[in-house]
């Protein structure tokens, strides 16, 4: 937990829905909001292989 707090760790969705399952959580919209800050940026220069949230 540190590690991803700490932004050492990237939150990707299945460790998003583990963590929610552990706590007995269910959130579609934090779900939406993983799956949209890890896709590639694209189009923009200099961003190539690059992810939002990094």
């Amino acid at each position: 937990m540190y590690r991803i707090e700490n932004g050492r760790t990237r939150v990707d969705v299945h460790l998003a829905r583990s963590m929610m399952d552990l706590y007995g959580i269910r959130d579609i919209t934090l779900l939406e909001e993983v799956r949209e800050a890890v896709k590639p940026v694209g189009g923009l220069p200099g961003t190539e292989g690059a992810t939002r949230g990094q």
